[in-house]
């Protein structure tokens, strides 16, 4: 059964219009009314980070910890993706992580990798704090304020370094 599905535009842009990032940070709900069931973002939509069920319409991000439209986007459209969408029950906020503005989003993308790989709520708690302490991040201490946060949040989880590099490994934190 061919399920219909269609992709929200979150901004205006390239990249800004399914990141956030760029453009003049404003948003829209519009639907565009295309499928996505086909788009090449969507390979492997079942095995991101999501809130919701991808049988009805699905709001797919492309976000990078980093930035600070994301952020916006974070803080005032995905409220209202969740109230009007997921906790409404019609369909589904999906989240690839893409780090494209400052070099410290890299690393937390792959931070959050590595947790979602073990842990849905570690990822969900560690986006958040990305977005929530932004300015506090840089290279240099990415992956220790990573650390300090789990560390503090989830105490059950646990860190090193080098797991951030490890790909969804099964050493990689909660």
């Amino acid at each position: 059964m061919n399920r219909r599905r269609y992709l929200t535009l979150a901004s205006a842009g390239v990249v800004g219009a399914l990141a956030g990032c760029g453009g003049s940070g404003g948003t829209t709900t519009e639907r565009s009314g295309q499928s996505i069931d086909d788009h090449p973002a969507t390979a492997g939509l079942e095995d991101q980070p999501r809130q919701g069920d991808l049988g009805g319409d699905v709001v797919l991000a492309f976000e990078d910890p980093s930035c600070t439209q994301c952020r916006r986007f974070h803080e005032n459209a995905v409220p209202e993706i969740e109230a009007n969408i997921v906790d409404a029950g019609e369909g589904a906020y999906v989240v690839r992580t893409y780090p494209i503005i400052y070099p410290w989003g890299e690393p937390a993308t792959q931070a959050l990798e590595s947790a979602f790989a073990r842990s849905e709520g570690a990822f969900w708690a560690l986006f958040d704090h990305y977005f929530a302490a932004q300015n506090q991040f840089d290279t240099d201490n990415v992956l220790d304020r990573t650390e300090q946060f789990l560390s503090a949040s989830r105490p059950r989880c646990s860190f090193s370094r080098s797991m951030a590099w490890s790909s969804h490994s099964a050493r990689s934190w909660c």
